[in-house]
């Protein structure tokens, strides 16, 4: 199998996954309202401090899925650019981070920004890291994607202590993870 079907296995696999509440449900039943870390001055950004709807930091992700849920059905999702990067390490992939922004103007909500993902081809197509696997591969550009809304975990920590690495695994076992 090559790269470019390996990308887009795991491109249809992002769209019929990433909005299943299942996911959602699954990760807030992990880690419950802990575990967020976000980019500096993401919250206030969204402007969702500003609103008595508003639930917390902690349902930011929540948030920002239901504003790119909304969009993807009116045709509007932002752009997925995927970039290939080789590199004989253990980085699989890497997100530019903080590149989108779901800013919330009382009932209506404006996205600006698109996806920027780099996946490293030394790890795709690979017999190592499951490299031939478009569900791992799934979760490895949602996982990006996250990064870039602005969520983040600490330097080389993928542990479920995150709610953004949760939620990767939640996607990958398709909202049925337990750590």
């Amino acid at each position: 199998m090559n790269e470019e079907i390996i990308i887009e296995n795991a491109l249809q696999i992002v769209a019929n996954r990433l909005f299943k509440p299942e996911v959602l449900q699954n990760m807030y039943q992990i880690c419950g309202k802990a575990g967020y870390f976000l980019a500096p001055g993401l919250w206030k950004r969204s402007n969702l401090s500003k609103h008595s709807v508003n639930h917390g930091k902690e349902f930011l992700l929540q948030y920002q899925l239901m504003c790119l849920k909304i969009k993807g059905e009116h045709g509007e999702f932002p752009t997925i650019h995927i970039y290939p990067i080789y590199q004989k390490t253990e980085v699989v992939a890497r997100g530019t981070f903080a590149c989108i922004s779901c800013i919330s103007h009382h009932s209506m909500f404006i996205i600006d920004g698109q996806f920027e993902v780099k996946l490293n081809r030394y790890h795709l197509n690979s017999s190592n890291k499951n490299g031939l696997d478009a569900v791992e591969w799934a979760g490895v550009i949602v996982h990006e994607m996250l990064h870039n809304l602005g969520h983040n975990h600490d330097h080389y920590d993928y542990s479920d202590r995150w709610q953004m690495n949760i939620f990767k695994e939640c996607f990958v076992h398709d909202g049925n993870y337990l750590p």
